[in-house]
C-alpha cells in the first residue's frame, strides 16, 4: 500500500543544512534493511531529553497554537509519518 505523500509543514526555524549529517543503508541478513543517520550534535539536547522523546514520539504537540504529529514536528520536511 502507497501512502501519499504530505506536503511539508509550513513551520518556520532554520534547518541544519543537509551536510550537517551523514547516512548509510544497508541489508542485513534476513532481509533487514537499516538506515543510519549520523548527525552534528544538537546544542543543548541532552541523553535524557533524546530518551523521553523517543517515549513521548507519538501523538501530538501544538506549535504557534495548531496541533500537529510530534513526528512530523521533528522533522517537517522529511517526517511523514509514524506507525
Amino acid at each position: 500500500m502507497k501512502m501519499p505523500l504530505k506536503e511539508p509543514l509550513p513551520l518556520n526555524w532554520k534547518m541544519k543544512p543537509l551536510d550537517s549529517a551523514s547516512t548509510r543503508f544497508y541489508k542485513s541478513t534476513g532481509n533487514v534493511y537499516h538506515l543510519e543517520i549520523n548527525h552534528d550534535p544538537l546544542k543543548g539536547v541532552t541523553p535524557t531529553m533524546l530518551h523521553w522523546w523517543f517515549q513521548n514520539i507519538e501523538g501530538e504537540a501544538v506549535y504557534e497554537g495548531k496541533p500537529y504529529s510530534r513526528y512530523r514536528l521533528w522533522h517537517p520536511k522529511d517526517h511523514i509519518h509514524w506507525e
